[in-house]
């Protein structure tokens, strides 16, 4: 009988944290760097304020002698053309359009900073700042980096993978074991010697003087484990079809076959052990929840009772 290897349960969870995770820190980082431009920059004025001093210092008049020639804007075209009479004041305008777009930089980021807190809040209350995978970060600290999250991530599905397989491979095994230490009956090997039988002192047969010996009956919950497996399809098995692969089972082994009735009650019996209880369900003659394995065996005609 073999179990369906499950997928790893883990994944959404953990994908889901990584993902949160790596915004937080994204944003945190985004963050940092514009804060270190920001600090670069330095005391400034606002882009407001560097414009009116820019219109000021092109509105001022421009003396020569005692007479007013004009204003800076009007005398170099906003300062584009060359001028005696002006060049100090361009170059007074081209120290505050420098200022001017320190100040502009400084607003664009101001803005992608307030944008960048409010993310990171509310990533925070989302649980960004929680670690992604806990069990990884776990044995990574236990081990002292020697097993990291990324093998944790990959190696606890494997080993729950081979866990199930084992579980799978051993389970019949175990439900034998487990069946056979509650039976409550005596040995059910019955030996039966002819009269007249010589035995030695040491209490064992002489093979010339031993007659037929009676086959070992065939036992119910050793057939159920070679035989037979759990399912999830709807079909029924009849007790009909159950028993005549039993007696073939039993003829294949060299075993004896029990009745009808007594294979029934037996295999009422084994399906109500605690791992298999409400697994294999009755109604009628049917069962549901189990069916036989590799039906290629020829089925022996049903006995009548009283056979």
């Amino acid at each position: 009988m073999s179990l369906p290897s499950h997928p790893d349960c883990r994944a959404p969870l953990t994908g889901s944290r990584e993902a949160k995770h790596a915004s937080y820190e994204d944003a945190k980082k985004e963050l940092t760097d514009i804060e270190a431009k920001l600090k670069g920059l330095g005391q400034h004025r606002s882009s407001a304020q560097v414009e009116a001093a820019i219109a000021a210092v092109l509105a001022r008049p421009v003396l020569v002698g005692e007479r007013v020639r004009g204003t800076v804007n009007s005398l170099s075209a906003n300062c584009t053309k060359n001028d005696t009479r002006t060049a100090a004041a361009c170059g007074e305008i081209a120290e505050l359009r420098e200022e001017f777009a320190a100040a502009k930089e400084a607003a664009t980021l101001d803005a992608r900073a307030a944008s960048l807190r409010k993310q990171l809040s509310e990533l925070r209350e989302r649980g960004g700042t929680l670690p992604p995978d806990p069990v990884g970060q776990f044995w990574a600290w236990f081990t002292r980096g020697l097993v990291t999250v990324a093998d944790v991530g990959f190696g606890l599905p494997l080993f729950f993978a081979l866990m199930i397989e084992l579980v799978s491979a051993f389970g019949p095994l175990g439900i034998v074991a487990y069946a056979e230490s509650t039976r409550g009956g005596s040995d059910t090997t019955t030996r039966s010697v002819a009269p007249g039988r010589d035995v030695s002192r040491s209490g064992a047969l002489r093979r010339a003087d031993a007659t037929v010996i009676e086959q070992e009956s065939g036992r119910v919950v050793q057939f159920m484990a070679d035989r037979t497996e759990p399912t999830a399809d709807p079909a029924a098995v009849t007790i009909e079809d159950l028993h005549a692969d039993y007696e073939v089972w039993c003829l294949t082994n060299v075993l004896h076959p029990l009745s009808r009735e007594a294979f029934v009650t037996e295999f009422d019996r084994v399906r109500e052990v605690p791992q298999l209880e409400g697994k294999i369900r009755k109604f009628g003659s049917r069962y549901y929840g189990i069916r036989l394995i590799d039906r290629k065996i020829a089925k022996l005609p049903t006995h009548k009772r009283g056979e």
